[in-house]
């Protein structure tokens, strides 16, 4: 805290060149002053100014605030989670309105595999370049064969059903029927996929 005289005296060196306002406000920048003693020392600024003739502003720039200011907390919960436990299969979620289905553990490929008709398992990865170009095909396709059934499995989360079914390439489909593999095609064509699908759904 500042004493009033050593005020004074840092007021005379200005010689009240400047208004009470500005004056006011080069003493006592350099610190943190309270509010009490900033509007004490503006009007001893402003008597003294006054006391030398010199015309006085009425000082509307300082404005104290109301209210101190508050500190934005983050809440505990506000916190990135890892993709790892929450869920598989929700990287891969199907848009809205697809029949895939993807696959989160062994039990549900296997469960898939022992179901009656044509079964389409496709095999990607998430850094699979040439799978992003094929699923949204892969999509439509699910929509236009209703009678088949169209899996996805991410080989990274479900590395043991990928090496059970022999997969060493993405993506690889592999057209199921009553268990036993009957197809597969390993590369995004999309021609083979839709020749494929059209041979094993009839």
């Amino acid at each position: 805290m500042m004493p009033h005289r050593q005020l004074f005296r840092m007021a005379g060196m200005f010689r009240c060149s400047a208004s009470p306002t500005k004056l006011a406000y080069r003493v006592l920048q350099p610190r943190m002053t309270p509010p009490g003693l900033l509007q004490r020392s503006i009007s001893l600024c402003t008597a003294s100014c006054r006391k030398m003739k010199l015309p006085a502003m009425p000082i509307q720039s300082l404005q104290l605030p109301s209210r101190p200011l508050q500190h934005v907390r983050l809440s505990p919960s506000a916190t990135v989670r890892s993709s790892k436990g929450i869920g598989a299969s929700r990287p891969f979620a199907s848009a809205s309105g697809s029949r895939v289905v993807v696959l989160g553990d062994d039990e549900a490929y296997d469960k898939a595999l022992k179901k009656d008709g044509l079964t389409i398992v496709y095999f990607t990865a998430a850094w699979c370049g040439p799978c992003r170009m094929v699923s949204p095909v892969y999509e439509m396709l699910s929509q236009e064969h209703a009678s088949a059934d169209f899996l996805k499995v991410d080989v990274d989360d479900l590395p043991e059903v990928a090496a059970a079914a022999g997969v060493s390439a993405m993506p690889t489909f592999k057209f199921m029927k009553n268990g036993k593999c009957v197809d597969t095609i390993v590369g995004a064509d999309v021609e083979k996929l839709k020749s494929s699908l059209s041979q094993h759904a009839a």
